[in-house]
């Protein structure tokens, strides 16, 4: 189970904070910690799975995806999928589209409650 904490967005506009690095990262590892959380009960249930953590840094979530499948010699990505449209797709973007495009191995698209 792959979380990817995006760039700190505010490096090289103005001073840079310290502070706000921080917060930033911090939140991001609370996150990780929780989608990995989730991640872990909903294998804890049913047959025995052979889960895997993992947290890239620095990365787009698009590129780190990447990286990650070819990192591990992936056979399929599995991708899960917010299914916004209209302005807000074209303004937030679609990370699964990307992956979808740019992967070298299959892409399955798990689309999420709505």
């Amino acid at each position: 189970a792959l979380y990817v904490i995006d760039p700190y967005p505010y490096l090289g506009v103005g001073e840079a904070s310290a502070v706000g690095f921080q917060a930033y990262m911090a939140s991001a590892y609370e996150h990780a910690s929780a989608a990995h959380a989730r991640v872990q009960a909903l294998c804890a249930t049913g047959d025995p799975v052979d889960l895997q953590l993992r947290r890239i840094e620095d990365a787009s979530a698009p590129e780190g995806i990447l990286q990650a499948a070819r990192d591990e010699s992936a056979d399929l990505v599995v991708v899960g999928s917010h299914g916004r449209s209209g302005l807000q797709r074209l303004m937030v973007g679609s990370v699964a589209a990307r992956v979808v495009a740019q992967s070298p191995v299959p892409v399955l698209v798990a689309r999420g409650h709505a």
